[in-house]
């Protein structure tokens, strides 16, 4: 026997008495008790659980090999935004270059272009 009620402060809700070969778990969308009536709703959908990995962002040098000097993290960047302009130099043997930034630009940028100015202007026999 099925017939609609207002349960719970709910709107209405299909509610129907219990047959002796229904069983617990056959009653997917069981809510709750009332007296000896089963309460039912439209089933939800399970939400996806937000543990998923996060992967690790790969992060880039900021700190070089000097091309002339050869001595190891010893070339540093430095930005200047308000005038557009990065600065890397080495910190031993004081070679330096200057390029203008565009909003991407990040510091091995900046250091690719100074090891290809220097293979341009100083071209391999």
């Amino acid at each position: 026997m099925h017939y609609i009620k207002e349960a719970r402060n709910k709107p209405y809700q299909i509610i129907c008495q219990p047959r002796i070969k229904d069983t617990y778990h056959s009653l997917t969308n069981l809510l709750c008790f009332e007296s000896n009536l089963f309460i039912f709703t439209m089933a939800r959908r399970k939400s996806r659980s937000n543990n998923r990995p996060v992967k690790p962002k790969l992060k880039l040098n900021t700190v070089f090999r000097c091309p002339f000097c050869q001595l190891e993290n010893s070339v540093g960047c430095s930005f200047y935004k308000d005038l557009n302009i990065g600065e890397i130099s080495c910190s031993i043997c004081h070679a330096g270059y200057e390029t203008k930034l565009t909003p991407l630009t990040e510091p091995v940028d900046m250091y690719c272009e100074w090891i290809d100015e220097c293979e341009r202007v100083n071209p391999k026999s």
